[in-house]
C-alpha cells in the first residue's frame, strides 16, 4: 500500500508540479488564541482530544489572515516569504480587542465546563504559520522587511515544508499561472483554495506600503483579502511573483516580480 501511495505522489508531482509545489510550500499566516501544554505531563487522552477540538475551532476567530510560502530552511527553523504590510500588521500592533474578548469568553467557558483543562494547559495568544495539512509553527521574528517591494521574510520554528523555487526569469505575458492562498480568509486543512489565471507582464503601479510607483507584476487572478503574500506559480511549478494586493471587481492582482524576489533574497 505504501509503495502505491508513494507512486501516486510521484505521478502527481510530475503531472501537476504547480499544485504540488503550492501545497508543499504553502503557509497560512494568522493570529490565534490557543491552549498550549504547560509542562511535560502525562495528559489523559480524552483531555487531549477535547483540547484538539477547541484549538481547531479557534482558527475561525483569527483577526489577521494572510498567506505566504516557504523560501528556505535555516538550521532548525524555516523561512517564509509574505508581504511587508502583513508583517507590519503583525508586529506593530497590540493584541486586537476582539481577540481579548475571545480569550476572555473561552476562558470563562472552559472554567464552566471543564476547568481541569487548566491543570495541563495555558491559554495563550500568538502568531503562527499553518501549513497545508494544518500544522502550526510559531512565527519567531522578522528577518527582513521591505516597503518598496512589499516583501517580508519571516522566521518560524522548526523545519517544515518544501522551499518553492523562484523562476529563472520573468514569466511570459499570457502564460498560465496558479495560486494557492487563503483568499477571502478561507483556510481549511488539506482544502485550500487553488486558482488558475494569467500572467500579464510587468506594469508600473503604486506600491501601497511605500506610496510610490514601481515595476509590479500584473496577474489576471480572482483573489481577495487573505491572498496577500501567496506565491504565484507557472505551469512548471516555479514562482513568478507573489500577490501584494487585488482589485476584486476586476479579478486583477498586483505583486512582486521575479527580480524583486531574487534581489530581496540576496
Amino acid at each position: 500500500m505504501n509503495t502505491i501511495f508513494t507512486f501516486m505522489i510521484l505521478i502527481n508531482t510530475i503531472l501537476f508540479p504547480a499544485h504540488e509545489n503550492a501545497k508543499n510550500s504553502f503557509a497560512f499566516i494568522h493570529d490565534q488564541v490557543i491552549l498550549t501544554v504547560k509542562d511535560e505531563l502525562s495528559i489523559p487522552v480524552y483531555i487531549q482530544h477535547e483540547v484538539d477540538q477547541i484549538n481547531k475551532a479557534m482558527i475561525d476567530f483569527a483577526t489577521v489572515k494572510a498567506s505566504g510560502f516557504v523560501s528556505s530552511h535555516n538550521d532548525i527553523t524555516t523561512n517564509v516569504i509574505t508581504n511587508h504590510h502583513v508583517c507590519t500588521e503583525i508586529f506593530n500592533s497590540d493584541k486586537p480587542s476582539i481577540m481579548q474578548s475571545v480569550e476572555s469568553l473561552l476562558r470563562e467557558k472552559i472554567n464552566q465546563t471543564n476547568p481541569i483543562l487548566f491543570l495541563y494547559y495555558d491559554l495563550s495568544y500568538r502568531y503562527v504559520a499553518t501549513d497545508y495539512d494544518g500544522n502550526d509553527y510559531v512565527i519567531k521574528q522578522v528577518i527582513k522587511s521591505e516597503p518598496k517591494t512589499d516583501l517580508c521574510l519571516l522566521e518560524t520554528e522548526r523545519v517544515w515544508g518544501v522551499p518553492a523555487k523562484i523562476n529563472e526569469k520573468e514569466c511570459s505575458p499570457s502564460e498560465v499561472i496558479y495560486n494557492m492562498s487563503a483568499s477571502g480568509g478561507i483556510y481549511h486543512p488539506k482544502a485550500v483554495p487553488f486558482r488558475q489565471g494569467f500572467y500579464n507582464g510587468k506594469v508600473f503601479n503604486e506600491i501601497m506600503t511605500a506610496r510610490q510607483y514601481n515595476e509590479r507584476s500584473l496577474f489576471t487572478l480572482s483573489a481577495r483579502t487573505g491572498a496577500s503574500g501567496s506565491a504565484v506559480f507557472n505551469r512548471n511549478g516555479k514562482v513568478c511573483g507573489n500577490i501584494s494586493h487585488s482589485i476584486s471587481d476586476l479579478d486583477v492582482c498586483y505583486g512582486s516580480t521575479v527580480n524583486d524576489l531574487k534581489s530581496f533574497l540576496r
